[in-house]
């Protein structure tokens, strides 16, 4: 997925900077934490950053209630009591 609005942002990965214009999203499978999702930053010259986050599928809501209140939009409606 690229950034809606042509922005570019900065990923740091082992070997320093990028330019980030979006995020790889994946499924990926791990030893140590089963199904997981993988994230990694698209670069300014349309490949793949070496530099990955994993997050387990079952903490996925709870990153994406995260990500949401860091942005400041209204948590989900199954979150609203």
């Amino acid at each position: 997925m690229r950034w809606e609005q042509a922005a570019v942002t900065e990923a740091y990965g082992r070997n320093g900077r990028m330019r980030c214009t979006g995020l790889a999203v994946d499924a990926a499978d791990t030893d140590v934490m089963g199904p997981t999702i993988r994230l990694s930053p698209l670069t300014s010259r349309g490949g793949v950053g070496r530099c990955h986050i994993y997050i387990p599928v079952a903490d996925i809501p709870t990153v994406i209630r995260a990500l949401l209140a860091a942005g400041g939009y209204p948590p989900p409606l199954e979150d609203r009591v």
